[in-house]
């Protein structure tokens, strides 16, 4: 979480299909990393490839983990959980001001065992 404060602007814009709306905030956005270190406390991001150009750093990701929590509404299943994504950040002065990102959720809701 301390990261948070340390790479982001107090009024970061968070956008990702599967989140509905964007978070705002950091306050929200620690909320929202909480919520998921409390659904997969054993989670691990790996990045794949990072391109950075002016204001924008653009990262392709994998992440993987095991439901032990609650996510999204989804009781724990104790599944193993693999997806990949993109994310851009677009910095002013070298702090996040907005991380936009798009994920596999569809992959990831059917290992939680939901149709997508």
């Amino acid at each position: 979480m301390g990261l948070v404060n340390e790479l982001a602007v107090p009024d970061i814009t968070v956008i990702y299909p599967v989140l509905g709306e964007p978070v705002r905030g950091a306050a929200g956005f620690k909320q929202l990393l909480a919520h998921f270190h409390a659904a997969c406390p054993d989670v691990e991001i790996s990045v794949e490839e990072s391109i950075c150009e002016e204001d924008r750093v653009a990262l392709c990701w994998r992440v993987s983990g095991t439901h032990r929590g609650e996510l999204s509404g989804i009781r724990p299943t104790g599944k193993a959980l693999g997806w990949t994504g993109i994310t851009i950040y677009r910095l002013v002065d070298g702090r996040v001001v907005e991380e936009r990102g798009e994920e596999a959720a569809v992959g990831l809701v059917r290992q939680l065992g939901r149709d997508a």
